[in-house]
């Protein structure tokens, strides 16, 4: 179950300015290879804490109506923009926001007494939940740990750009996952 991107994040965690002051690099010339280490390390991180760190908009689709309190993946959660449900035909009906609300755990609850509307859905993909998640708009809202461990992988990547060493190395630090595990949400 996992929700599609719709809007991408409009920044990444860790700013360019703040990799090469890690890194004490100067100059421009690798200014492209830092900016994609800082995307890699971002999704990395988002996938191992099940997070969305800068706010952006996601559309799950679900192929039964969910029980009476559902997690919504990839928060922490800011609200829900909608939740249709396609009929046996492919046609969308809206459903009244006043059924369900977002909880305080991130989750989508139908309010005491509601029930999901009697619909028969399609086969697959019958419910459409579009919501925002994220901590914020910009990088002041993401918590110190997921940065610094965004540093650490950008550092460790941009250091050792192969897999292959006569040492043996990490793909990623331990120091990023033991930072990024603080906060990890278990998928269920």
């Amino acid at each position: 179950m996992n929700p599609r991107m719709l809007v991408p994040p409009p920044v990444e965690p860790v700013s360019l300015e703040e990799a090469k002051q890690h890194l004490r690099v100067e100059l421009t010339d690798e200014d492209p290879l830092i900016s994609n280490l800082i995307q890699t390390a971002r999704e990395h991180a988002e996938s191992f804490q099940n997070r969305s760190f800068i706010t952006r908009t996601y559309e799950l689709f679900l192929d039964i109506w969910p029980d009476a309190s559902f997690v919504l993946p990839m928060g922490p959660i800011q609200k829900i923009i909608s939740v249709v449900c396609l009929d046996e035909n492919g046609e969308e009906i809206q459903v009244n926001p006043d059924i369900y609300f977002l909880n305080s755990k991130g989750h989508i609850s139908l309010n005491k007494g509601e029930i999901w509307p009697d619909v028969v859905l399609r086969k697959t993909e019958g419910v459409k939940i579009t919501y925002e998640a994220g901590y914020g708009s910009d990088s002041s809202r993401v918590p110190a740990n997921v940065k610094q461990a965004i540093l650490l992988m950008v550092a460790h990547w941009y250091l050792y750009r192969e897999n292959v060493s006569e040492k043996p190395l990490y793909i990623v630090p331990l120091g990023a996952y033991l930072l990024l595990g603080i906060d990890r949400v278990w998928p269920l």
